[in-house]
């Protein structure tokens, strides 16, 4: 299946208990980011959400980013 079209981890939660937060909290800050951006980086399906061409795109130039700075970040 096409990243376009594989549901990520079914919906925010797995992010959420990740980073300690609330489903909800980690749907708002979602769309707050489309809101800033001014486009829909993810679209919400029966089983989850999938990123959008806009939102894969994005992911691609922040992942670059973030790797150019050289930082290694360690999840625990």
């Amino acid at each position: 299946m096409a990243a376009s079209t594989r549901p990520l981890d079914s919906s925010y939660t797995p992010a959420a208990g990740e980073l300690a937060l609330t489903q909800g909290t980690i749907s708002r800050q979602i769309a707050s980011l489309e809101g800033f951006i001014g486009t829909t980086m993810f679209r919400r399906i029966r089983c989850g959400v999938v990123l959008t061409p806009a939102g894969e795109a994005y992911a691609r130039q922040v992942t670059a980013r973030l790797d150019g700075l050289g930082l290694e970040f360690a999840v625990e």
